[in-house]
């Protein structure tokens, strides 16, 4: 999909819906991105879906959601205890 074509359905979507212009298809990106991260998705993957060349460009995303990693639990702390 070309990014004007984009910007232009995140543009109609947020008039529909009365939400302000501010932000754009960028930070919807940024939003994406960190929710991934903060959903345990690793950074490899998600620079696949953003069609990224580097892990070094997609590692930018740490910061935003540095805060919310350290307080995770464990993978193994989700699992139904054994009866």
């Amino acid at each position: 999909m070309e990014i004007q074509t984009a910007q232009r359905i995140d543009y109609a979507a947020r008039n529909a819906a009365g939400i302000a212009p501010e932000g754009g298809i960028h930070g919807l990106r940024h939003a994406f991105a960190t929710h991934l991260l903060e959903a345990g998705v690793d950074l490899y993957r998600i620079g696949r879906l953003l069609s990224q060349g580097t892990l070094s460009t997609t590692s930018r995303y740490l910061h935003l959601a540095r805060s919310s990693l350290t307080g995770n639990t464990s993978p193994l702390e989700r699992l139904d205890p054994l009866t």
